[in-house]
């Protein structure tokens, strides 16, 4: 038999103010790394610059006057091939910072369950995620660390919130298996066919796509001390 998986975003307040806190970490790396990236690229754009103007002026006192115009057409040629070169490489280290940012937010994430607001946060996944799934006879699955954060009086209560928000009778019982995950939870129907997956991972997989669209932003755009300089490069 299948199991059919079920996702909702969690917005309540405990949630939202955790999350929101570890945006702006994720951010304040990006911004880091972003920095240093443009750095590095403007440095080596001054120096294709000035290395292609010191040959090109090198060659044309060797040349004849009619010769003149096939060594400038030469300088433009050799820049443009180094231009490529240099956003070829721009945009490989950028792909690096991304991946390198994702590491940290992981790292970030695990901190985070080691601190006082992952409780509530953890709790609220419950009842998101059960909400989600209709209600009824549910298993949570966590960390096995996690397993003393959901209390007897924690999981009847939110099961008693859930009842009312979904009309239908819920239990939620902390399943006897462990979880291997960075934090978060599973929340699976007693029966097997539907399942929430609300661990850190598929969280971060699910916003794979609108993460990476707010990084690449901030690393094309970032100010840099001398950004017309460092366009002309491109």
């Amino acid at each position: 038999m299948s199991t059919e998986e079920v996702t909702q975003i969690d917005r309540s307040p405990d949630a939202k103010s955790a999350m929101e806190k570890m945006k702006s970490q994720i951010e304040e790396i990006a911004k880091e790394r972003a920095n240093q990236l443009i750095s590095e690229a403007q440095a080596k754009c001054d120096q294709i610059l000035e290395e292609a103007n010191k040959e090109a002026e090198a060659t044309t006192k060797k040349l004849v006057d009619e010769a003149r115009s096939e060594a400038e057409k030469k300088k433009v040629q050799e820049v443009s091939r180094r231009k490529l070169n240099i956003k070829m490489e721009y945009l490989q280290s950028r792909e690096a910072v991304i991946g390198e940012i994702f590491e940290s937010a992981k790292e970030e994430l695990a901190s985070f369950t080691k601190s006082k607001d992952y409780k509530p946060f953890l709790t609220s996944l419950v009842k998101t995620s059960a909400i989600s799934l209709g209600g009824g006879d549910l298993n949570v699955e966590v960390r096995s660390e996690d397993k003393t954060k959901l209390t007897a009086e924690v999981l009847k209560s939110t099961a008693t919130a859930v009842s009312k928000e979904t009309g239908e009778k819920t239990t939620i019982k902390v399943s006897s298996s462990n979880l291997k995950a960075l934090g978060g939870l599973k929340v699976v129907r007693a029966d097997n066919k539907l399942f929430a997956d609300n661990t850190f991972e598929k969280i971060l997989e699910r916003s794979n796509e609108e993460i990476r669209v707010a990084l690449l932003d901030k690393l094309a755009w970032l100010p840099c001390p001398s950004t017309q300089k460092f366009q002309n490069c491109f």
